[in-house]
């Protein structure tokens, strides 16, 4: 993909906004931004880091099918974890749908960049307690 693709998808990606219900709350997550309400969830849980992570996608779209067993296996290989149902919702709406997607509390920076390029994902949202949420590259995808 040439450049000026890798940063449509980079804005696009900044652009999203990446939903998460953790028990009562939900949790709304925006990068560049800080989350109170997700600075409390980490104290609560005892975490002081988090991860957004999606198997959707990578290196482009792919077909549906393909989606939901890459998401079938993400979903298995974060069972260790403290991990919960999310979607990456694109803000303002265009014709791609929400992606499901993962909150994973207590988990490094680090492992999420791992998770990402296994998964061919070009990037991860992260971030840790009372900092904004910063989505980095992880190597994989484009």
């Amino acid at each position: 993909m040439k450049k000026s693709g890798v940063e449509n998808l980079w804005v696009h990606f900044v652009q999203t906004t990446y939903v998460a219900d953790i028990g009562a709350i939900r949790v709304e997550i925006r990068v560049g931004q800080p989350n109170t309400a997700l600075d409390r969830l980490l104290i609560r849980s005892g975490h002081s880091c988090w991860a957004f992570l999606t198997a959707q996608n990578p290196s482009g779209d792919q077909p549906e099918d393909a989606n939901k067993r890459a998401t079938a296996r993400l979903r298995e290989e974060l069972l260790r974890y403290d991990t919960h149902e999310g979607w990456g919702i694109p803000d303002p709406p265009n014709d791609h749908p929400p992606e499901p997607s993962f909150m994973v509390l207590g988990m490094s920076s680090e492992a999420a960049e791992e998770f990402g390029r296994r998964y061919g994902q070009m990037a991860v949202l992260t971030g840790k307690l009372g900092s904004v949420a910063k989505l980095i590259e992880s190597g994989g995808g484009l």
